[in-house]
């Protein structure tokens, strides 16, 4: 139940009475049954029967105030609602960090142990970065995971501790089976699907990390046909885009495309930024004509791009005062790894694409090491050695 009013149920039956036959179109148009909607803004301290219907309903009847009903829907749910664990999903994957934290302290008063144990899980999920490697992993293994869903939503978190320490490999071995044991579920079909979500990130992500392009593909188009409204769809096209960086100019821009699309349509312009900073990097990798100037970032991918761009004109003094503007010891491998790419195509020097490849390795990286390889093939290298390096 809800614990106190809300002003989306006032709106709702005001906007409905004000035109003939609104209730029926919305009905139609969302796929949720008119009883459904009347009865929730009708009663209260009713809760909507599905959180998803809440969803469709709240996008269709009011977009521009969609994350304001649904926050005030899901801060007004009792610590025993039936669509709370729904909402915190939903704050969780959409990394509304204020209501996510609101929402786990709620879920913490159940009056059952074991959900309570899954607040615990998103506890850790959203405190994962401010957190020691050790002491998630100590968290994760010190749960009972007595929910089926615990189980999974335990493995995906896990999963993720692996993925941002670099340990690819071990982030892959934790979802061997999670796949099936989700899709045994019988849990509410939103968070089911937002799990998928989660699910297919995760694969498309390690397995671009691990150099598997056909799996990053085969994940990310089966996902993306499933029609799921998920925040990740985003970071999944561009993955999908950055697989075929080195191999396909065409097929990487088309899934970037996308990506840039899906971000437009979120206005989200933290995913825009990161999704037009690989399509510059795309463009300057195949010779395409960018100008540095239009580059007007500063940060570290930024400064990247701009080298890469002045290197692309020949500009080699401009790529390097560029370059030169980063401290390469306080960058994290990633970081490392592409500034000494860049360093290399500069200066023509295989030990800065040495440098490159060990950087990449220290975080397990198997697809964008092939950068440098590349230019060490060019560069006349043995053919034996490369191989090895790339494997």
């Amino acid at each position: 139940m809800l614990e106190k009013n809300i002003s989306l149920k006032a709106d709702m039956k005001k906007l409905v009475e004000s035109e003939r036959g609104y209730l029926t179109k919305v009905a139609k148009s969302c796929g949720v049954g008119h009883t459904v909607i009347s009865k929730f803004y009708n009663n209260e301290d009713r809760e909507i029967d599905a959180f998803q219907n809440l969803v469709k309903v709240v996008k269709e009847m009011f977009p521009d105030n969609f994350d304001r009903y649904i926050e005030e829907y899901c801060l007004a749910l009792s610590p025993n609602g039936k669509t709370l664990k729904s909402a915190l999903e939903y704050a969780s994957i959409h990394k509304k960090k204020d209501l996510e934290k609101e929402l786990i302290e709620k879920l913490k008063q159940h009056k059952k142990a074991d959900v309570k144990e899954l607040a615990t899980i998103y506890e850790i999920n959203a405190n994962l970065h401010s957190e020691t490697y050790d002491n998630n992993l100590k968290k994760i293994y010190n749960l009972d995971n007595i929910l089926p869903e615990s189980k999974v939503l335990s493995k995906i978190v896990q999963s993720y501790v692996y993925y941002y320490e670099g340990e690819y490999s071990k982030a892959i071995n934790t979802l061997v089976g999670v796949d099936s044991l989700l899709e045994e579920l019988e849990i509410d079909e939103y968070v089911k699907r937002l799990y998928e979500s989660r699910l297919a990130s995760l694969h498309v992500g390690l397995n671009l990390r691990e150099g598997d392009i056909n799996k990053v593909i085969e994940y990310g188009e089966e996902i993306l046909k499933r029609d799921i409204d998920s925040p990740l769809n985003t970071w999944i096209m561009l993955n999908m885009g950055n697989a075929y960086i080195v191999s396909n100019y065409e097929s990487s821009m088309k899934y970037l495309n996308k990506a840039k699309e899906s971000s437009i349509a979120e206005k989200d312009n933290n995913k825009l930024t990161e999704v037009e900073r690989s399509i510059v990097f795309v463009k300057c990798y195949w010779g395409k004509d960018v100008q540095p100037e239009s580059i007007t970032g500063n940060e570290v991918s930024d400064l990247h791009n701009k080298a890469f761009a002045y290197i692309n004109k020949n500009d080699k003094q401009a790529a390097k005062e560029v370059l030169d503007l980063i401290d390469v010891d306080t960058l994290n491998h990633d970081s490392k790894s592409f500034n000494y790419f860049y360093r290399g195509l500069l200066t023509g020097n295989k030990e800065d694409f040495y440098n490159s490849i060990s950087s990449f390795m220290a975080v397990g990286d198997k697809h964008y090491r092939v950068l440098s390889i590349n230019e060490l093939r060019k560069l006349g290298e043995n053919e034996v050695l490369l191989m090895t390096l790339s494997s």
